[in-house]
């Protein structure tokens, strides 16, 4: 049991290790693109205030060297930024979140095959009707390992969480605005 603790607080240790050094990376790719930024328009600067053929040369060549070096830090930002899910998946992924709770990694992994299978299809991707037919892939063959070649799952779609709309439309308002709206009037939210 000890044994337990310790391992999840070294493994705890060691992501924190890990995302402060990715945030350290992040920092510095920042940091060299606004410094490059500055270089590069400090030349434009002294490149307009200059007549020497050879200076202007000189300037051409170090705006040239700084626009590179701009150019790779946009880019190392690009590629250590996380990406922001479609919305749709972000909506099914708060839907379907008692299942990932209980399914975990291979959840996803089963999801993920099956929108991957749908889209290999020709269904376009992240649409809502593929996100559906995943998650009936899911439920019919999940739990079943030689069809999907991974760890069995089981998916029920009655555990999906509601949306605010749909909680609101079950109470009888059009959308979710519109039933804050009639509680505000009511005095019951501020």
């Amino acid at each position: 049991m000890a044994n337990d603790d310790y391992a999840r607080q070294v493994a705890a240790m060691r992501q924190q290790k890990v995302m402060e050094d990715a945030q350290v990376d992040y920092n510095q790719a920042v940091y060299g693109r606004n410094e490059a930024l500055q270089n590069r328009q400090e030349i434009e600067r002294q490149s307009a205030l200059t007549n020497d053929p050879s200076e202007q040369e000189q300037l051409k060549h170090d705006w040239h060297y700084y626009d590179a070096e701009v150019q790779r830090c946009e880019q190392d930002i690009r590629e250590r930024t996380p990406q922001q899910l479609p919305p749709s998946i972000q909506r099914a992924n708060y839907q379907d979140q008692e299942f990932y709770k209980r399914e975990g990694q291979n959840g996803a992994a089963a999801m993920n095959k099956a929108h991957e299978y749908l889209v290999s299809r020709g269904w376009p991707s992240y649409a809502a009707g593929t996100i559906e037919g995943a998650r009936t892939m899911v439920q019919m063959y999940g739990g079943d390992s030689r069809i999907s070649g991974l760890p069995p799952v089981r998916y029920d779609p009655n555990e999906q969480t509601m949306t605010r709309d749909e909680a609101a439309r079950i109470s009888g308002f059009k959308d979710y605005a519109t039933l804050y709206q009639e509680l505000r009037r009511q005095g019951r939210v501020k």
